[in-house]
């Protein structure tokens, strides 16, 4: 009876290690959107710093929360508050607030591989950085809509390889972002142009002239969580911009504009206190240190769920 009370013991014991091991390999991480969600009616709260260097050094405070809207559906948003120093600053103004949503698509081979589609948007409630210098690489002022699917690969010894391919829609200069859909079925010019989804009809949001701010985006991590409760990781990021965007456009110093391609590593450490609680550090790092543009960013984050 005694073994059999161990034996049970023991079993519970390793059941409740590899739930709480495969959490931590799924949390999202600072370059990479991971297959981590959130159940129905669970909550997230997130914060982050991040010391961000380009040609001077900035500070931003991001507030994000999260929520479980269906059992595959996750939401989040981000708040964002930046700063002119990384200690004292004589003047800080928001960024851009942003959303995405993230739908779990489900696991395949063996439940070895595990996969997810993103939906994610950035509204301007930042400075416009098509006009204005001030806040450049920290805010974008524009609209963005981006959607792509993301992947998790369970490899042997506990290394879990995540992979991302993203395609971004960016506002350019003088567009109108959404004026590009057509929504009302009583007129003829909504079903000529599918609502805004024919790419060979002007105006619409497909259409090619809209294409040259457009970008793809991708990212490879690996992490791991043998060495828990801390859960090391490394990233490697890019995006490139396809089209040919106008003059003006393409002289601005920021990602798929002035400055395409771009590449950008990361590595971190997260200690987690729980599988719901963790405090991570984590740098970004720029290795061809672009002038006037994004060089570094070292982050402090802690995420809690309930």
């Amino acid at each position: 009876m005694k073994n059999y009370y161990a034996c049970t013991i023991s079993a519970i014991f390793m059941a409740l290690i590899f739930f709480y091991s495969a959490e931590k390999s799924e949390a999202s991480l600072p370059l990479t959107e991971t297959i981590y969600s959130l159940l129905e009616d669970e909550i997230e709260f997130g914060l982050k710093q991040e010391v961000i260097q380009t040609e001077k050094f900035y500070r931003t405070d991001v507030v994000g929360l999260g929520f479980g809207i269906l059992a595959n559906l996750s939401a989040w948003m981000r708040f964002q508050y930046m700063h002119d120093g990384i200690l004292k600053s004589k003047k800080g103004d928001v960024g851009d607030f942003q959303v995405k949503l993230k739908y779990y698509i489900g696991d395949y081979m063996g439940d070895s591989i595990h996969a997810g589609f993103l939906f994610f948007f950035r509204f301007p409630s930042g400075r416009n950085a098509y006009v204005s210098q001030e806040w450049r690489n920290l805010a974008l002022g524009k609209n963005e809509f981006r959607l792509g699917p993301y992947f998790q690969f369970d490899l042997p010894w506990s290394v879990f390889l995540h992979l991302n391919s993203f395609f971004t829609f960016r506002e350019g200069k003088s567009e109108n972002f959404y004026g590009g859909f057509y929504i009302n079925i009583f007129e003829k010019e909504t079903w000529v142009k599918a609502f805004g989804f024919n790419p060979n009809k002007e105006g619409t949001f497909f259409n090619r002239k809209r294409l040259g701010n457009d970008y793809f985006t991708f990212s490879l991590a690996v992490n791991t969580d043998r060495l828990l409760p801390f859960v090391p990781f490394a990233e490697v990021y890019g995006s490139v911009r396809p089209g040919k965007c106008d003059s003006d456009t393409n002289a601005l110093r920021i990602e798929a504009a002035g400055v395409n391609p771009v590449l950008l590593l990361s590595g971190g450490i997260r200690y987690f206190f729980s599988r719901f609680t963790y405090l991570g550090l984590y740098g970004v790092f720029n290795p061809f240190m672009q002038e006037k543009f994004l060089r570094g960013i070292y982050g402090i984050e802690f995420s809690m769920q309930y």
